[in-house]
This record gives structure tokens, sequence and C-alpha cells, in this order.
């Protein structure tokens, strides 16, 4: 799922490349309604999300209830410490130190770090939904 239906496209096209069956979704996750699950055509939840460079705090509360028990959430969001030497993404867009496995409520972590990688500060979540 993104906003981005040309983001939509590659992912598509890259699975099509390898064989891997990719369903699609495009949506703006914070101004609309998360879809459900019935209109994604799948039923019982997803087994896997990924949330790459994008913090919108009610989503990552939400994921629990969108992945099949045992799913995998990778979450990866630039931390405060990332404005110690870039501006870009501002404050707002940022986590706290150790906030993102507080803020991927009913998953349990599987693995969680935080630091520089390369030249942005991030945290690094792989979480897991209870079986």
């Amino acid at each position: 799922m993104d906003v981005s239906g040309r983001a939509l496209e590659i992912a598509r096209d890259a699975a099509d490349e390898r064989g891997l069956r990719l369903r699609t979704a495009q949506a703006d996750l914070e101004s609309d309604l998360l879809p459900t699950l019935d209109e994604l055509g799948g039923t019982g939840g997803w087994h896997a999300a990924v949330c790459t460079n994008f913090l919108h705090r009610p989503l990552l509360g939400a994921l629990d209830g969108l992945l099949v028990p045992g799913g995998i959430a990778l979450v990866l969001i630039a931390t405060v410490d990332n404005l110690l030497h870039n501006a870009r993404p501002g404050r707002p867009f940022l986590v706290e130190r150790g906030e993102l496995p507080e803020l991927c409520t009913g998953l349990e972590p599987v693995s969680f770090e935080e630091g520089w990688f390369g030249q942005r500060h991030e945290a690094r979540l792989v979480a897991r939904r209870p079986r």
C-alpha cells in the first residue's frame, strides 16, 4: 500500500520479475481509512507489513489488527537524533529514541536496534503478532 501509483507499479514489476505474487492498493494512509481485508480481496489478515520512512502513529498502533497470528512487521523510521546531521525529515516525522516498539502495540519485538546507519539515525524494528 502506498500513496504513489508509480511506486506500486515498480513493486509489482519487481515481484513479476521474480515470479512472486503481490497484491497492492493505493491509499493515503494519513487521510484515507485503512482498507478492510475484504476490500483488499484477502481474508484473515496480512502475513507481512513493511513500513519504511513513514511515521503515522495510528497506523503503527493498528498493525497488530492487520496481521495474521504469527505475521511479521518490519518498521524503519529515522529518530530525532537524525536532526544532528540532517535537516530532513523534520521532527514531526521522527520517532524519539526507544519509542518505536511502544508505538507497535500488540506486537512482540523480534529485533530492535537504533543507531547511525550510514548518514541516518534510524530505529529498526522487526515484530511479530503473537500466535
